[in-house]
Order: structure tokens, then C-alpha cells, then sequence
């Protein structure tokens, strides 16, 4: 059961963060596994990590168009003055620390483009004549110089130099490949471009002093972290980007080394892996049910999929769902073999394996005047206001469901389910969801609401398994 889990240092802001999380008694980082996420013998910290990396990179990948964002769940209230009460800041960054990584593991192949950056030949000058006629194409330096990409002239005129981006790219991406993605260390690259690569990381450590152990994912993280910051800052300085194909690698070491992360974590991981478990949630089951009995689906994470099937989906959602000027997003309506309904809510929390009261009492949504303005306090109260609000969706999601789908007052028409991350698969009904008869009226109640645990391990590496490196 999810109740074993040993939930000590996972708080409500703790759940959403997954990878290395930095720790700031040692200055190096802890690794953080997804709820439930349980392997078959005791790893190294780099193959703990390597399981759910794969998973994030895997999602990076899949919605590498579009901005997945830490939005409020439907219906969470604000407060008196209207303050937030749920977390929620934006796109969530590690996602795009994840892209930014992803993109320079993959140029390791490309080593000639890593290595050479184009720049102006200082021995002749050009033309006037063509430099005027250029000038819409050219990028100005801080002087006022204005530098080309192309341009006629000799070769003597155009020279290539090594710059430091590259040798930093190349130690980045090497110490994310040996840490994130193990099992790829070996087969990625080929002998000769491995140590091609190894000779160029090799450069760059020794001129920054960097020592042959010196890692963002173990030992003194955060010293090694704050060099390369040091150094990617004196490249930028010293040695403006100006071409595309460096300025292009300039913007990825940024976003890698220097964006910030709101709440626990840092570089080695993300903050909003519930976005993660929807998806592999979502990917379970069209693989166990299939697509023409999913009936609507959140169309964020639905993924690869005919454009009629994702047209009936969202037509669906949007006749039924999208009511009174809200969009709602139910993760998942399921037509059973009956002929019957399941609704069906992902949630990656585990406010429903840690708390058995759950199962026995419906939750109560706290008093926002009885809040004492502290730090602990406050997180109690948006775990609270959280845990009654998706009972409170679930039930409007379904009443939706019968109003406008099935047209029927029945409420045993559709069962409820929420699917939550656990060591093994089982499934836990609860004792409120069975109206009592006699005082209550038809539809009042739940029947038929169960809290389903899903193995996290299978969910996430089947989730993961679709993922390709290189």
C-alpha cells in the first residue's frame, strides 16, 4: 500500500520535485525518486536517477512544441484578497533545463560544429561597397562593428577558432550523459569520437581548473556549479556570441546552468512531475483500454494520435466539459464493456495512501479564518484545500457527464476513479462513496468511487521505454 511509503521529507511542495534536489548541508545533491518509485535492487545514485531522467526526457521530447505550465487545478478558490493557494509559477523550468540538456547531449555527434565558431577574418578588409549593401543582415557589436554571417571574400578571410563555449558544451553534456542516461554512456558514441570528446572536456577542465571528479550530479555540485557559471559569464564577456550557431549554444548553456528554480530542486531535476505521471497515466491506459473506448482525455498529454481520434476527444471534452465559460480537463472518460462510464482523475500525491482517513470520511475543505499566517500552516492548508477541491471536480466532472452526455439523474451510471502513484497495484474503495438510503436524495452522494494504487515503476519505465537518446 502507498501508506507504507516513509513520507517524512515529502511535503506538499516536496511531491513535485523529482531528480537530484540540492542539499545545502552537504553543497551536493540528494536523490529524489518519483511516489512509489521502487526498483529491484539497490542502485547506484546514478542509475536512481537514470530511471525517471528517462521518463522526463522522454516527456520533453513528446511536448517539445508547446509550454507545459503549473496551471491552477479547476476550481481551487483564492483567499480573501485574492492571493494564490496553489503552487504554480509558470512553465515549470526544469523541463527546459531537460530540452537544453537533451540538445547538447545530442550535438556530441556533431563534434565539428561544437568545436569550430566562424568569425571575421582580421587580415584585409572587405568591400565597402558590399558591407552597405549587407547591412540588413548584419549583427552589430557593442562598438558598433558590424559582423556578418556570409559575405563575399577569400578564405584568408574568413578564420575558425576554437572558443571555449565548445569545450564547455562538450563537459556539460559528457557529465550529463555518464550521470542521466548510463546505459547510453557506452553506445552513444563511437570509440574515437568518445575520446574526441574526452580530449576537448579535458581542455576545458584543465583551463577552469575544474578536478577530475568535479560533477553537477555528485560530489560538491554546487561549487562545481557556481564555476561553470563563472566561466560560461567570462566566455560571454570576453568572446560575444555573434553568429547564429553560437549564440544558439549560447542560449543552451544559459538556460541549463543559470535558470532559476522555484521550490526544492535544481539543475538535476523538475519541479511539476505530476505532469509526467498524467502522461504516463494517460499512455497506461490507451495501451490497456484502447483509443476507441477512451471517450474524452486531457488533449495536453494525449500524445501521438490520429487526427480523428484527437478531434472526437476534443469535440467530446468540449461539449460536455467546457461549461459556463470554463475549459475543464478531465484526465480521462472511459466507456466500460458494460456499456457503463469510468471517470477517471490522475493524481500524484500521496495525500491518499499516507492519510487512511481519508477512506473513511469525505475531506472537509479547511476555514481560511482559522489560518495562522506560518510557513507550515499554510502548506497544511493548500494540502487540505487540495484534497477537498479534486473530491469537489470529481463530482462536477461527473455530474457534467450525466447532465449532458447520458442525460440521466442516476448517479451509478459512471464510477470514479483516482489513479495515484504506489509500490503496487491495488485497489482501495471508499466507505463515504456508498449513500446511505432513506435521508439522502437520489444523486446526492458517491457510488462507485474508489482510489485505484498503480505501480509506479511499471507505469513510469514503460513511459521511459519510448524514449530515444540519440
Amino acid at each position: 500500500m502507498q501508506a507504507d511509503v516513509a513520507a517524512t521529507d515529502w511535503g506538499p511542495a516536496g511531491e513535485a520535485a523529482v531528480g537530484g534536489v540540492g542539499d545545502r548541508l552537504t553543497r551536493g545533491h540528494t536523490p529524489r525518486l518519483p511516489i512509489g518509485y521502487a526498483m529491484p535492487r539497490a542502485p547506484s545514485p546514478d542509475e536512481q536517477l537514470g530511471g525517471s531522467a528517462r521518463a522526463i526526457a522522454h516527456f520533453c521530447t513528446l511536448f517539445a512544441d508547446r509550454e507545459i505550465a503549473d496551471s491552477p487545478r479547476d476550481g481551487l478558490l483564492g483567499g480573501a484578497n485574492g492571493e494564490r493557494l496553489t503552487p504554480g509559477d509558470g512553465p515549470a523550468p526544469g523541463f527546459s533545463r531537460m530540452r537544453a540538456c537533451l540538445s547538447l547531449i545530442r550535438r556530441l555527434r556533431n563534434p565539428h560544429f561544437l568545436a569550430e565558431v566562424r568569425k571575421p577574418g582580421l587580415s584585409s578588409q572587405f568591400n565597402d561597397r558590399q558591407i552597405s549593401r549587407a547591412l540588413e543582415h548584419a549583427h552589430f557589436l557593442p562598438d558598433g562593428t558590424p559582423v556578418f554571417e556570409q559575405m563575399w571574400g577569400s578564405n584568408r578571410q574568413l578564420g575558425v577558432k576554437h572558443e571555449d563555449y565548445s569545450g564547455l558544451a562538450v563537459w556539460i553534456a559528457l557529465d550529463a550523459l555518464g550521470h542521466l542516461f548510463p546505459d547510453d554512456m557506452n553506445t552513444a558514441l563511437s570509440p574515437g569520437l568518445r575520446a574526441e570528446c574526452a580530449a576537448i572536456a579535458a581542455q576545458f577542465a584543465n583551463a577552469y581548473r575544474l578536478s577530475p571528479d568535479a560533477s553537477l550530479y555528485a560530489g560538491k555540485s554546487d561549487r562545481t556549479l557556481a564555476t561553470l557559471r563563472a566561466a560560461l559569464a567570462r566566455m560571454s564577456t570576453q568572446a560575444p556570441a555573434v553568429f547564429a550557431a553560437t549564440r544558439e549554444l549560447q542560449h543552451l548553456l544559459d538556460v541549463y546552468l543559470n535558470h532559476e528554480m522555484n521550490g526544492p530542486g535544481d539543475i538535476r531535476g523538475v519541479a511539476g512531475f505530476y505532469q509526467v505521471w498524467e502522461a504516463a497515466c494517460l499512455q497506461h491506459a490507451r495501451a490497456r483500454y484502447g483509443d476507441d473506448r477512451i471517450h474524452t482525455c486531457d488533449p495536453r498529454f494525449a500524445g501521438p494520435a490520429t487526427p480523428a481520434t484527437l478531434r472526437r476527444w476534443q469535440d467530446n471534452r468540449e461539449r460536455v466539459f467546457a461549461r459556463n465559460g470554463r475549459d475543464r480537463r478531465p484526465d480521462l472518460v472511459l466507456l466500460n464493456q458494460d456499456g457503463r462510464h469510468t471517470l477517471i482523475d490522475f493524481k500524484y500525491s500521496m495525500a491518499f495512501g499516507r492519510d487512511a482517513a481519508f477512506y473513511s470520511r469525505r475531506p472537509a475543505a479547511p476555514d481560511l479564518k482559522s489560518l495562522k499566517p506560518t510557513r507550515g500552516s499554510i502548506e497544511e492548508f493548500k494540502e487540505a484545500l487540495k484534497l477537498a477541491q479534486d473530491v469537489n471536480n470529481a463530482e462536477a466532472y461527473r455530474w457534467l457527464f450525466m447532465q449532458h452526455q447520458l442525460e440521466t439523474h442516476l448517479d451509478d451510471a459512471v464510477d470514479i476513479e483516482f489513479w495515484v502513484p504506489a509500490f503496487e497495484a491495488e485497489a482501495m474503495p471508499v466507505a463515504w462513496s456508498v449513500r446511505s438510503t432513506g435521508s439522502s436524495r437520489a444523486g446526492s452522494g458517491f457510488r462507485g468511487f474508489s482510489v485505484r494504487h498503480q505501480p509506479t515503476a511499471t507505469l513510469i519505465s514503460d513511459f521511459a521505454a519510448k524514449f530515444r537518446l540519440l
